[in-house]
């Protein structure tokens, strides 16, 4: 069969994954849209039960890929892609932060030939900064890595390149599969978010669009760290400022 959409979900020990696939699988990703669902489980500690994998397995369109080592989301993505058939990829995450209904929302500027990239973004409806800063205030000794950290980042790169863009470590990212493909990604991490932003600017725009957003604390299963912002701060001017 002919699949127009790859959905890349690179997981850790994410109790919610198989939840999150089984609601893939009751979204309207729009007309004549074929899908498959490419999940990488990176080597998490926290298996799938017997009973999860058999009915995870027994979903049409679905691989079910395993690091046996933990490499971090960049390398689980790639590890996705190579197995992907879609024209169009996006990433999922293996929480429920995000919600798969907004994914028709972030595919169809790339179907209606609009953009080769293009981003959901947290902060572009009103309504969803509203919940940003009621979330952000509930948990900020939790939060406050995440939310500014991603909110600096985003600065920096619109400056960098002179373009107005508002959420660059957001999970919702969708490409042409040719486009993403032909990208030399060489980081492993979470700082894979920066890089794909960095060498898609220097050959294309990106088209934003807003989403919904379900935060969680650190007690839910949030990993990224003050670690990770530092890493990805290094790895835009890396990659703004060098030919690679």
């Amino acid at each position: 069969m002919d699949v127009s959409l790859s959905i890349l979900i690179p997981f850790y020990n994410e109790p919610t994954v198989v939840d999150l696939i089984k609601k893939l699988y009751t979204v309207d990703y729009g007309a004549n849209i074929t899908f498959e669902v490419i999940a990488v489980d990176d080597g998490s500690s926290l298996l799938l039960a017997p009973d999860d994998e058999e009915y995870l397995r027994s979903l049409p369109n679905l691989t079910l890929l395993r690091h046996e080592k933990n490499r971090g989301k960049g390398a689980a993505i790639k590890t996705a892609l190579q197995h992907s058939k879609g024209k169009v990829v996006i990433v999922q995450d293996g929480d429920l932060e995000y919600d798969p209904a907004d994914i028709a929302a972030v595919i169809a500027p790339i179907f209606g030939r609009n953009t080769k990239v293009c981003y959901g973004s947290r902060h572009l409806s009103k309504e969803q900064r509203r919940n940003n800063i009621i979330w952000f205030k509930k948990h900020m000794g939790q939060s406050l890595p995440a939310f500014f950290g991603g909110r600096v980042l985003t600065l920096l790169c619109s400056l960098l390149f002179l373009k107005r863009l508002t959420d660059i470590p957001t999970c919702y990212k969708a490409f042409d599969a040719q486009f993403i493909k032909s990208l030399p990604l060489r980081e492993n991490g979470f700082e894979m978010e920066v890089e794909l932003t960095v060498k898609t600017l220097k050959q294309t725009h990106i088209v934003e669009v807003p989403i919904h957003y379900y935060a969680r604390t650190r007690a839910e299963g949030k990993k990224i760290t003050w670690k990770d912002g530092f890493r990805s701060l290094f790895a835009l001017f890396r990659y703004r400022f060098s030919a690679a």
